[in-house]
């Protein structure tokens, strides 16, 4: 089961629990799905920073690519790198 999956299936599940009206947990609610869309946009990337294509990268190089491209790119490219990668999945 990849990352994304497992992403899905849990954002399904937090999104049942927010169901009240309460301002806290509207906000709450929105910060999840900007970090979703950002999660499964970085997944969703079909080249590491490097431009290696993700197709070509397996095991630990792969997953510290998705979680550059989770963090917005590299950090050489202008973008937050694995740090913001791991703090969108955190």
């Amino acid at each position: 089961m990849g990352i994304l999956s497992l992403f899905q299936r849990k954002q399904k599940n937090t999104q049942v629990v927010l169901k009240s009206n309460t301002s806290l947990e509207r906000a709450a609610d929105s910060i999840l799905s900007q970090r979703g869309k950002q999660i499964v946009d970085g997944l969703n990337k079909l080249t590491a920073s490097t431009g290696t294509p993700m197709d070509k990268l397996h095991g630990g190089a792969k997953r510290m690519a998705q979680m550059s491209n989770i963090g917005g790119g590299s950090k050489a490219t202008g973008g937050g790198g694995v740090d913001e990668g791991m703090k969108a999945m955190l």
